[in-house]
C-alpha cells in the first residue's frame, strides 16, 4: 500500500497507463491501494472528459513575501536584467524566459536587479528592507539561511571546478557560491582560468 492520497488534477490520454497495450493495466491499477483509489487520485481520462477534451492545466500562481525576508538562492541564480520596475515585472521577465521550470524571483528596489531561481534552497541577505522575494504559491515557509562552507586552498579548486560544471548539484556538496567561507583560503591565483586543450602543462 502506498500513503499518496492527493487529487492531481491531471486530464490524460486514453491509453497512457498502458501506451503499448503489452499489460492491460488501467488508470485504476496506477492508483491501486492508495487512499485516493476510488478516484484515480484526481486523474481524468479525455476519453471520459465532457466533449473528449481535457481543460488546459491551471498556470502555477505565484506568491508574494514583499520586503526583508531575505532573497532565495538556487544553482540558476540568473541576473536576467536591472532597472526592472518592481517585482511582479521581475517574475513575469523570469517567468517568460524559465516558465514552469521557476520557482523564485529576487528583486532590488535600490538598482532594479531581478534574479531569477529554479529552486529555494536556502536563503541570503536576511532582514535587507530594499530586496523583495516572490516564489510558486507551493512554497508554504521560507528555508533557513544558506550556511557557508569553509574554504582551503585545495577545496576552494575543487568547489570553482563543480560549480562552472554543474551549479546545482555543486550546491548540494558546497552550498551557494556567495556563502563560501574563504577566510582560509591563502591563494586564489588563476582561481577562474579555464585550461584549454592547446595549453603546456598542468
Amino acid at each position: 500500500a502506498s500513503a499518496f492520497d492527493q487529487d492531481l488534477g491531471w486530464c490524460v490520454d486514453d491509453d497512457v497507463f498502458d501506451p503499448y497495450g503489452w499489460y492491460g493495466t488501467t488508470i485504476q491499477d496506477a492508483f491501486s491501494g492508495t487512499p485516493c483509489a476510488s478516484t484515480s487520485c484526481g486523474v481524468v481520462q479525455k476519453a471520459l472528459s465532457p466533449a473528449g477534451t481535457c481543460a488546459p492545466t491551471p498556470a502555477p500562481t505565484s506568491k508574494y513575501w514583499g520586503n526583508g525576508n531575505g532573497w532565495c538562492m538556487s544553482g540558476l541564480d540568473e541576473e536576467i536584467g536591472r532597472g526592472v520596475s518592481d517585482a511582479n515585472a521581475c517574475w513575469t521577465m523570469c517567468e517568460d524566459e524559465y516558465g514552469s521550470g521557476l520557482v523564485a524571483i529576487d528583486w532590488s528596489a535600490a538598482d532594479g536587479e531581478c534574479y531569477c531561481q529554479n529552486d529555494c534552497q536556502c536563503m541570503e541577505d536576511l532582514q535587507d528592507a530594499g530586496t523583495y522575494l516572490v516564489t510558486r504559491d507551493y512554497i508554504a515557509a521560507l528555508p533557513d539561511k544558506c550556511p557557508g562552507y569553509a574554504m582551503t586552498d585545495d577545496t576552494i579548486r575543487t568547489a570553482v571546478a563543480a560549480w562552472t560544471s554543474d551549479a546545482t548539484a555543486a550546491m548540494d556538496t558546497y552550498g551557494h557560491i556567495s556563502t563560501w567561507e574563504t577566510e582560509g583560503v591563502t591563494d586564489m591565483s588563476r582561481l577562474f582560468c579555464v585550461r584549454q586543450d592547446w595549453m603546456e602543462g598542468d
